[in-house]
């Protein structure tokens, strides 16, 4: 790692890159990287490195390995993305299994020639079902359809010695005793590797539409408004708040179902909207309303301008009535400490990220550190969390990337009992 502790490679430091893959996790090098295509391969990997005590990271598509503490210790880079097949879809019951390192977009071009689809729409294109399994990351879709931990069914996993589990099964009432799936979910790979999962499939509704609205530079007023909109009858399935460069907040509405009912919600919403806190709505059916979430989330928000590259992302989550609040704090930490923000929140659940800084300018580490913690302890008083999802070593090692943890005697157990020789993701999770 180069003197600023950019994760940059010293000419004599070996980068682990393979063919376009670099594997390097906050600026460690694997001594080792590993490919599989079957769960056995998985299996056979884990039980020799449990052996030889060494330590190992597994990797989908790489899209969410900026997430946790820098690791402790790094010998092999497990790489899942060969185990991609759809195992099997189950159209008549509403359930997909698939293999851990099966890409999300290609599950869904699968589910969608069958008229279903996978209510999940995180900002990671490229992420696989495991990543996305092991990160817990959702999307907007949450508030109509919830998070992961309500869309996974079971898994099938691979302990740190190598001993091959399955979870739950292919209906929502399948087990009796402790629910270990959920356990598995937002672990960061800690507890062992997810080599297949089923989730639950929702069937495509006839209409959907996006309301964007743009409303002014005030945060209190843009989160009031959705708060209006939670509160009709027949709400959106997604509504989040971004903000743009020049400050406002634009508002993106989705809106599902049958197409009369579609129609009627977006004139209610529209009516809601001819107040003060409107500048202008626009309206996007079917193929143009995906196309805007995804510019949405690929973006990390709205830009009204040249997409931005952002040194440091914060997750963030507060109770719904704090989301004006918290839009309000980050406005004015950031305003304190001089750094561009883009703000992407779930108006429905409280969470979302906040991008901090940019990679043009040379941001002092400390900076962005401290801005990162006064956004954690506002966030805290208004009764949320914060933790860093992105960001250069050299502002980890000045934050703490989980902040404080609640019933950590509890997950130091756990742990112990899953993986006592701390193979997996060590010192990479809260332990």
């Amino acid at each position: 790692m180069d003197p600023q502790g950019n994760g940059a490679p010293k000419a004599n430091e070996p980068s682990r890159v393979i063919g376009e893959r670099d594997y390097r996790v906050d600026g460690q090098a694997p001594a080792e990287v590993r490919r599989v295509a079957e769960a056995a391969e998985v299996a056979e990997v884990l039980r020799a490195a449990h052996a030889a005590g060494q330590a190992v990271i597994p990797w989908g598509a790489g899209s969410q390995m900026s997430l946790g503490a820098p690791p402790t210790r790094y010998d092999i880079a497990l790489d899942l993305s060969n185990l991609h097949h759809i195992v099997e879809h189950d159209a008549p019951n509403l359930t997909v299994t698939v293999d851990a390192g099966a890409r999300l977009a290609d599950v869904q071009t699968a589910l969608g020639r069958a008229g279903q689809f996978l209510p999940l729409d995180p900002p990671f294109p490229d992420a696989t079902l495991g990543g996305l399994i092991a990160t817990d990351a959702s999307g907007p879709w949450r508030l109509g359809y919830g998070t992961l931990r309500d869309l996974v069914l079971g898994v099938r996993v691979v302990l740190s010695d190598g001993t091959a589990l399955k979870l739950g099964g292919k209906t929502m009432k399948n087990v009796a005793g402790y629910d270990l799936v959920k356990l598995v979910i937002g672990s960061l790979g800690t507890l062992g590797v997810v080599t297949e999962a089923t989730l639950r499939t929702y069937a495509r509704l006839p209409a959907n539409r996006t309301l964007s609205i743009f409303t002014y530079p005030e945060p209190l007023a843009a989160a009031n408004l959705t708060a209006r909109i939670l509160d009709l009858r027949s709400g959106p399935t997604a509504l989040d708040i971004f903000s743009s460069a020049e400050g406002a907040y634009i508002i993106l509405a989705r809106l599902e179902g049958e197409p009369e009912a579609v129609a009627a919600q977006a004139r209610a919403v529209e009516a809601l909207c001819q107040t003060e806190y409107m500048r202008r709505l626009q309206m996007a059916d079917a193929e143009d309303s995906r196309e805007v979430w995804q510019a949405a989330g690929a973006g990390g928000g709205y830009w009204d301008g040249p997409r931005l590259s952002y040194p440091v992302v914060v997750r963030v989550g507060v109770p719904i009535a704090q989301v004006g609040p918290l839009l309000d704090a980050v406005r004015r930490v950031t305003d304190e400490y001089r750094l561009p923000r883009l703000v992407s929140l779930q108006a429905g659940s409280g969470a979302g990220r906040v991008h901090l800084g940019h990679l043009r300018d040379a941001h002092e580490p400390a900076v962005l550190a401290q801005a990162a913690e006064a956004i954690r302890a506002a966030a805290q008083r208004l009764g949320g969390h914060m933790i860093l999802e992105a960001a250069p070593p050299s502002v980890k090692a000045l934050v703490s990337v989980w902040g404080p943890v609640a019933a950590l005697d509890v997950m130091t157990e756990i742990k112990a009992q899953f993986d006592p020789a701390h193979v997996l993701n060590p010192g990479r999770f809260v332990l």
